[in-house]
């Protein structure tokens, strides 16, 4: 064999070489990889899936024991370097100083950092625990993740769970004592996986070196009911009378998020919990608050359950909606002369169970007469206009409204509409500023008398009383007393008429 044959050899064994050290190095960087520690405290997994509360010596443990005396394995070190190309972290949100519970911003591991890799177990039916990462000197930051793929049995490096399937839970400094709420389980009836991260926030400052100690307890719940709902408010609806349906809503307060909404009736439209993000597939990190929200038709009865996982209560929920829908919604109402008559035109955005209406004249604002009947469309979402023509209007000013009544006899009246004057001549009325907030001038031809002035409401009650004195054409009428709304001002005299104007509110 030649000298350059051995060389071609050598060179081809190198780059073997390398590549095996750099796909070594990479997979030391992942939850995955050899460099993880397993928890070698508290109880552990059997063959069967159950539990052996007190493992020998040895044997695999790594599950957080029931008791109040917390379990511990001192003095971890670092067992991986970081490197995000190969498990970048997530944003981490939601971060505590858990003496405390308040928030707190991490400095996150920069790549090739040592950290350490940490996994250990919650058995099913749990719902809550407690744990400690401690680093005494050091500035400890971590980051727990659970495995989307819970297990019950070890793998082949001696972890459980699917370590390539993560979620982010939450992540924190460094203990120096229990946090002052227990940590939840994103799920009830199954065991949790855990993995957690852990590194030195000072490491760019003072080196990667650093030590912890873990423990944890309350392995079977320190909740009172881990699988608690109750219902805290009062039922809130939001009525949608165009779609003719309703939303019924309830505060309540859980202690895990692992729950549903079933609907009994089979005519929910929609469901759903707020924050989803909450209460989505028990996802939760408190005992937590809510809000439960459900979609019926307007004429069925609510009835629905929270609906817990395996192991928990339901809670069912009843009741009638209590929405009062205004049978028909009014897009206009007006009145017009057309000759010596009165047409009168309106229509309706929306109509529910409308039987008819009864068109009502007045001459005085207080006292109505029927004199016409319109049958209604029953139910409608569309626009539907209608007409009416008052074909003898009896007397100088008119005042024009609708009863609207419903197929079970119940009614509303619209707003007033008025006409003055049909088929003779008028002396010009105006009224300015229109809108107003705080006065408005009526100015019209010089009066040969007195001329009372009336202001009333939409509903002709009267608000206020003046008159203009003869020979004068202009009177002030001060308003800011009144509330915000449209008025009518009705002026007697010779050729009595009507005008509208707007009272606005005050501006701040």
């Amino acid at each position: 064999m030649t000298t350059l044959t051995y060389a071609k050899n050598f060179r081809l064994a190198i780059i073997i070489l390398a590549a095996f050290l750099l796909s070594f190095s990479v997979m030391a960087q992942s939850p995955c990889s050899d460099c993880i520690v397993r928890w070698d405290a508290g109880a552990g997994w059997e063959a069967n899936g159950a539990i052996n509360e007190s493992p020998a010596t040895g044997d695999p443990a790594g599950i957080v024991a029931c008791a109040s005396a917390a379990a511990t394995q001192s003095n971890i070190g670092p067992s991986c370097t970081y490197d995000a190309s190969m498990f970048d972290l997530p944003a981490l949100t939601n971060c505590i100083n858990p003496d405390t519970g308040e928030g707190v911003a991490l400095t996150l591991p920069v790549d090739g950092q040592p950290i350490t890799w940490f996994q250990f177990d919650v058995r099913p039916n749990a719902g809550a625990f407690d744990f400690q990462v401690i680093g005494g000197p050091d500035n400890i930051g971590w980051a727990l993740f659970y495995s989307n793929k819970p297990t019950t049995e070890y793998n082949t490096n001696g972890l459980t769970g699917d370590c390539g399937d993560l979620t982010y839970d939450i992540c924190g400094s460094n203990f120096n004592g229990w946090a002052g709420d227990p940590f939840i389980t994103p799920t009830i009836n199954k065991a949790t996986n855990y993995y957690i991260m852990v590194w030195d926030q000072d490491a760019t400052t003072k080196g990667g070196d650093f030590s912890f100690n873990f423990k944890a307890r309350y392995g079977c719940g320190e909740l009172t009911d881990p699988c608690s709902v109750s219902i805290t408010s009062e039922p809130e609806f939001d009525c949608d009378e165009v779609a003719n349906t309703y939303t019924v809503s309830y505060q309540f307060t859980a202690a895990n998020g692992d729950f549903a909404i079933v609907d009994n009736t089979g005519m929910a439209i929609e469901a759903h919990f707020t924050p989803s993000s909450t209460f989505s597939g028990g996802t939760t990190s408190a005992p937590t608050t809510g809000t439960v929200s459900v979609t019926y038709p307007m004429e069925t009865d609510y009835n629905f359950n929270i609906d817990g996982p395996t192991n928990c209560d339901v809670v069912g929920i009843t009741g009638t909606p209590l929405c009062v829908v205004a049978p028909v919604e009014m897009a206009y109402f007006e009145a017009s002369c057309t000759g010596e008559e009165v047409e009168l035109e309106w229509a309706t955005a929306t109509e529910i169970n409308n039987a008819y209406f009864l068109v009502e004249r007045g001459n005085d604002g207080r006292n109505y007469s029927t004199i016409g009947k319109i049958e209604g469309v029953g139910n409608s979402t569309d626009i539907v206009e209608y007409s009416f023509v008052d074909e003898a209007p009896r007397g100088n000013v008119l005042y024009y409204r609708l009863k609207q009544v419903d197929f079970d006899g119940t009614f509303e009246y619209t707003d007033v509409v008025t006409v003055s004057q049909c088929g003779k001549a008028k002396v010009a009325v105006n009224l300015f500023p229109n809108p107003t907030v705080d006065r408005v001038t009526i100015d019209m031809g010089i009066q040969e008398e007195n001329t009372s002035i009336n202001v009333m409401d939409i509903t002709g009650k009267v608000m206020m009383s003046t008159e203009i004195a003869a020979g004068e054409n202009q009177k002030q009428l001060e308003v800011a007393h009144l509330p915000a709304g449209t008025y009518i001002v009705n002026i007697g005299g010779a050729q009595p008429q009507a005008k509208k104007f707007v009272k606005q509110g005050a501006a701040f």
